[in-house]
């Protein structure tokens, strides 16, 4: 009796081992990338770096016991199942496990904005009926389809010449409450790089008395550059060029755009104007023009962005990326001649030393020239004088 009684101890210590629940080797998480794409966040305790996980073809290393697989579908509301094989190499032969993904509301970022104009992105929400959103402190109501939008106007961080690339970094904030549910907090990471792209002519502002000008700038090497919808392709160098025509007197806006594929788009307005007299011009321009000369060459530092109209004799003067540099001596305007200024001009008009101009601009820094310092202009025009 005793011998079958401990038997029969033994069996169900066995049975209850065996019918114990056991940790999973997998734990998924659903998660989207700055760049707004679906991701497979598979966390394996016993696995070491350096294992191995596969989903639908689509590969991914284990790092400090997580893996992160950017899925070639989105993930849909509801259950989502995957089959994950798992390598973890000298650790043991490949396994499989099946694995569940079960979401009552999704939220990612849509980047495809970014190429619209004015730039932005959007929050999507995508939740079952009912759900309670907010995001970015803005409560949002689903659609038809169950789908919520929330616009994020990114202009600022996508307008303006810039040399290099900077990020467009954003974190919105989310509340999602599924109904009958506890609210769920979250946020929504954007980051993503912005193209450069640097002008060179025109000017910021171009007037002119002709129906042609050029633009010109750079752009990184394998970026398309728009202007006004026409589309070309920047040399080995990243230099574009193109010859435009002003059609009519007054004023026109030009659109430059610089795209490179996994950046969001940089544009760039510039203001063409095109006169039937630069003389009648110059005199409007030199009416809002407060400042002589004179102040400027002694202080260029304090004038900047300062409108100065100013009369010389060009020293020298060289092309570069569609701008020719003039060196001016601006003759009479300080007590030490020469009394040099940087003129940075874009019509298509050369110059020759010697040649004596009147340049209307605005004050846009310093340059230096046989250690003198003295102002840089950008010129909206000028008149050859005799």
């Amino acid at each position: 009796m005793v011998a079958v009684l401990g038997m029969t101890v033994m069996a169900s210590l066995v049975l209850i081992w065996f019918l114990m629940p056991t940790k999973p080797l997998i734990s998924p998480q659903a998660a989207v990338d700055a760049n707004g794409r679906d991701v497979l966040r598979l966390t394996c305790e016993a696995c070491p770096d350096g294992s191995v996980m596969t989903v639908d073809g689509v590969e991914a290393v284990v790092a400090d016991r997580v893996a992160s697989i950017v899925l070639p579908k989105p993930f849909e509301l509801g259950d989502n199942r995957f089959v994950v094989h798992v390598d973890r190499g000298s650790m043991g032969r490949a396994t499989r496990v099946e694995t569940n993904v079960p979401l009552s509301f999704r939220v990612r970022p849509d980047l495809t904005g970014l190429d619209g104009d004015p730039p932005f992105f959007q929050v999507e929400v995508r939740a079952l009926p009912d759900a309670s959103i907010s995001v970015d402190g803005t409560s949002l109501q689903l659609n038809a389809e169950g789908v919520a939008l929330h616009a994020i106007d990114v202009s600022e961080a996508c307008t303006g010449p810039l040399a290099e690339v900077a990020r467009l970094v954003r974190a919105i904030p989310y509340t999602i409450q599924p109904k009958g549910g506890e609210p769920i907090n979250g946020t929504v990471s954007v980051s993503i790089g912005v193209t450069p792209l640097v002008m060179h002519a025109p000017r910021p502002r171009m007037v002119l008395a002709t129906d042609h000008y050029m633009v010109s700038g750079e752009a990184p090497r394998g970026a398309m550059v728009e202007i006004d919808g026409r589309k070309l392709t920047p040399d080995a160098d990243g230099v574009f060029l193109l010859k435009m025509e002003a059609k009519a007197v007054g004023e026109t806006s030009v659109r430059v755009r610089a795209l490179l594929a996994e950046h969001a788009p940089r544009t760039v307005v510039f203001t063409v104007k095109r006169v039937s007299s630069l003389a009648e011009e110059g005199k409007t321009f030199a009416q809002r023009s407060t400042v002589s000369v004179s102040e400027v060459l002694n202080n260029p530092r304090n004038h900047q962005g300062v409108d100065v109209v100013l009369q010389g004799e060009v020293v020298e003067e060289r092309a570069q990326g569609g701008v020719r540099i003039i060196l001016l001596d601006a003759l009479g305007a300080c007590s030490a001649p020469p009394c040099l200024v940087q003129v940075m001009y874009s019509g298509l008009d050369a110059l020759a030393q010697g040649n004596r101009v009147q340049v209307f601009g605005r004050v846009a820094g310093v340059h230096e020239s046989d250690g003198r310092i003295g102002p840089k202009v950008d010129a909206d025009f000028l008149i050859k004088k005799r």
